[in-house]
């Protein structure tokens, strides 16, 4: 028994007690001896200076030194020259330093830095609608209604930036009448079926209707560019929030022609036709939208025939129609067609003939096109009747004219989904008051009143958590929010009535089922969008001309499906998080299996792929994601690059350049490649202290363009060739992607720390301290034994951390 109480309290404080530590005697002497050359009364550098520092742990200022010291150690960056220490002396120091962390910890309570009052994030106020109205709308997004959430340590979910202003309570008004409005009952709406002929289709450059005299015959797709290339069916909007069925009749056309004068599909590839519902009223809808979602991707083949579908559409979109994979050369060649017709000097004849260079194109173009002859859409649809929203809300069998009793039990029972917790007695006789005005009058009208009260309140806008340790209720929010990204469902809400959800055992139960729901899927797409920064992939994608293949490729929706598929394998299959730093498989479908060059791929779900020796894309930081989200679209940075590893992957973030150095030095005449600007830019030292611990990271991701695929050379004409070889802190030469992910699988503990306090940070609603720093280290420590993500996530959910405000 002792020897296991000596085991526990080495694990936790470091193999060295205080006793063996004397500050004056070891602490002291060390940082005389490697750090005040360079952080002491004649330099400071970084702004830090160690000649003063004191063994005190209780001021804030003091705290920060350490843990900067503690961190430089952790990474052997420090000292950058010789004398080096010696192992056991830098591991005595990092001791010392964790155990003072840990009696801080001890001493103070978890809930003096707790969550402060905390607003739903959109994402999650988005996803909390739907579930409370039962709503089954695909895609459902309120961003575009909503001001931006403030972003801090990276994530939505800090409870310090979650402002609510009036505009936005504005906003959550109209939005509640507009969910309320699905819940009220009504008559069934008769369904219709409306015919599209090509006259009714609308093409945009690329894609344009053929004629014969009057006579519109069909309509003709040539290019794969969506903003130059959508088709939409003109005149019609979706009258409800429904369901529909679609039935397009197409055709491929020259299905052999492969043209040298610009990209057409692959021969043998599927031609894809995606149908799209784009929103006119946010936007001109020939070109993309914020509000746009794919409906469904349907394969055309050279045979005309009919391709039904039933999609659900949104009241007011229209239906738009893209060739996903089409030829993305269409206007060079036009251009081209034009030119050489000239030289041969009938060009004037043929606009004289046809009466415009369209027609011209029209008419002597005979490459691959995608042909459509018909649309027809038939709705809406509903699978039950009342639907989901009313009977969620007043049954499958609403009386025609409510009464009081009703509205009220109806109210207490929605307020009690609706804020996650029972309500007060007070609290609902003031709604109850609010309707019973209106209801004779207005029956269902009064009733919607009371709900919009309910779904405005800061009841239902705010988390639910109560002091120190969290209840029932309080537990089951902050489980529910972290692992799907939405309110607590019944189960969970049942848990919490008979106040046994705190028992550990009972507890335990419901996370494992809450990891095994595909609504885990919620918070593995917002964790990772916001931890890996993937949505700058999107804001800033590669340029056009640049990168034609990602786009003829469509890689944008892929690569993100690649990188959210490969973290919920991570956690389904329970595999190591190390996997995030390398592996030996990847997520993938065939469109990314040919964009990488991995062959033997066939099929467009995404599905645990084993990959070749020696191919780079194992792990996150080769995903064309993650590549592409860190570049500008047309050139990449090892300095951004290198600042997104260190931030998101080893969990440091540098401190900002001085306000006097330029982001790149003005005298680098002869320099030509990255790497010989970033030389010439480190030659100033105020430069060099901070791109020494940056720029090696990034350097050794240059094999890689703005659209994640592999390079040798910056150039087309292969002059400027590139050199992904690097010289870490520690000496050690790093050459390439793989060299980069030993060097940082030989620090996968940052890693583990790093991720550890990203997930704690976007569950609990705030940023982790230096207070629990100790617990932090801990699951790292207990990482050693199991590594699963899964087990990663089971031990945050039950950590002290995440059981207490």
């Amino acid at each position: 028994m002792c020897r296991n109480f000596i085991f526990f309290f080495l694990l936790t404080c470091g193999s060295i007690t205080f006793a063996e530590v004397n500050f004056n005697d070891d602490i002291k002497p060390f940082i005389k001896e490697f750090c005040i050359r360079c952080h002491g009364p004649e330099k400071q550098k970084g702004d830090r200076r160690y000649d003063s520092l004191k063994a005190d742990f209780e001021s804030r200022d003091s705290v920060i030194l350490w843990r900067d010291i503690l961190d430089q150690l952790h990474l052997e960056e420090m000292p950058p020259k010789k004398p080096y220490p010696v192992q056991a002396n830098r591991k005595k120091v990092i001791d010392w330093i964790s155990a003072n962390f840990k009696k801080i910890q001890d001493s103070q309570k978890v809930s003096k830095n707790g969550t402060v009052m905390r607003r739903l994030s959109h994402f999650e106020y988005t996803n909390s609608l739907k579930d409370l109205f039962k709503l089954d709308i695909p895609n459902l997004d309120l961003n575009h209604l909503l001001t931006p959430d403030n972003i801090s340590h990276g994530f939505d979910t800090d409870a310090k930036q979650l402002k609510a202003t009036p505009y936005l309570f504005s906003k959550y008004l109209e939005i509640a009448d507009q969910f309320i409005e699905k819940a009220i009952p009504y008559k069934k709406p008769d369904s219709k079926k409306v015919v599209f002929r090509p006259q009714m289709m609308q093409g945009v450059r690329d894609s344009y209707v053929i004629k014969e005299g009057k006579k519109s015959l069909y309509l003709d797709i040539y290019g794969g560019v969506e903003k130059f290339s959508r088709s939409y069916l003109k005149r019609w909007q979706a009258p409800q929030d429904a369901w529909y069925k679609i039935k397009i009749n197409a055709q491929a056309i020259a299905v052999d022609s492969n043209w040298k004068h610009y990209k057409s599909p692959k021969p043998g590839a599927p031609w894809k036709l995606k149908i799209i519902a784009s929103n006119p009223a946010l936007g001109r809808i020939h070109k993309p939208n914020i509000a746009d979602y794919e409906l469904e991707t349907i394969t055309v083949t050279d045979s005309k025939k009919d391709h039904e579908i039933t999609v659900f559409l949104k009241k007011g979109f229209q239906v738009v129609l893209w060739w996903e994979n089409g030829p993305t050369g269409i206007m060079g060649f036009r251009l081209m067609l034009n030119k050489q017709f000239k030289k041969v000097g009938i060009y004037a004849e043929l606009l004289k003939k046809y009466g415009s260079k369209m027609e011209v194109f029209k008419a002597l173009y005979n490459g691959p096109r995608l042909r459509v002859y018909q649309a027809d859409i038939n709705g809406p649809l509903y699978k039950v009747w009342p639907p989901a929203p009313v009977r969620q809300i007043f049954g499958a069998n609403p009386p025609q004219k409510p009464t009081l009793n009703f509205a009220k039990k109806t109210l207490k029972i929605f307020a009690a989904k609706a804020w996650r917790r029972p309500p007060k007695n007070e609290e609902m006789e003031l709604i109850f008051d609010l309707v019973e005005k209106t209801l004779a009058k207005e029956g269902y009208r009064a009733i919607a009143k009371g709900m919009k009260a309910i779904i405005c309140s800061p009841a239902f806008l705010y988390h639910y958590q109560n002091k120190g340790k969290l209840d029932n209720y309080a537990l089951a929010s902050r489980l529910s929010y972290f692992l799907w990204g939405t309110s607590p469902d019944d189960e969970l809400l049942e848990l919490a009535a008979k106040k046994v959800l705190t028992d550990p055992k009972v507890y335990n139960q419901q996370v494992h089922r809450l990891l095994s729901d595909p609504k885990l899927s919620n918070m593995v797409r917002n964790f990772s969008s916001q931890w890996l920064h993937l949505k700058k992939a999107t804001e800033m994608p590669p340029d056009e001309k640049m990168f034609k293949k990602y786009y003829s490729m469509n890689i944008a929706n892929n690569m993100i499906q690649e990188t959210e598929g490969f973290l919920k394998t991570l956690i389904d299959k329970n595999m190591s998080i190390y996997n995030c730093l390398d592996s030996d498989f990847s997520v993938i479908n065939q469109t990314m299996a040919q964009y990488y060059g991995i062959k033997n791929v066939k099929g467009e779900k995404f599905r645990l792929v084993k990959l070749p020796k020696k191919n780079p894309r194992g792990g996150l930081l080769t995903q064309a994601s993650v590549l592409t989200a860190t570049s500008n679209g047309v050139d990449t940075s090892p300095i951004v690059r290198g600042v997104w590893v260190l931030e998101n992957i080893l969990g440091i973030t540098p401190p900002p350049p001085p306000a006097d150095v330029e982001p790149l030095e003005p005298d680098i005449r002869g320099a030509k490649t990255v790497k010989q600007r970033l030389i010439a830019h480190r030659e100033k030292e105020s430069c060099n202290d901070c791109h020494r611990k940056i720029d090696y990271l990034g350097m050794t991701l240059e094999g890689f363009d703005p659209s994640g695929l592999q390079r040798t050379h910056y150039d087309k004409k292969r002059k400027l060739r590139v050199d992904p070889t690097a010289l870490a802190p520690n000496r050690k030469v790093l050459n390439g992607a793989d060299h980069l992910k030993g060097y940082l699988l030989e620090r996968k503990h940052l890693f583990a720390r790093a991720l550890t306090s990203k997930l704690l940070a976007y569950g609990t609603g705030r940023s982790m301290s230096y207070i629990e720093r100790p617990e932090i280290d801990q699951i790292v420590e207990s990482l050693k034994s199991k590594s699963g993500f899964k087990d990663l996530l089971v031990r945050i959910v039950n950590s002290k951390i995440f059981l207490n405000k």
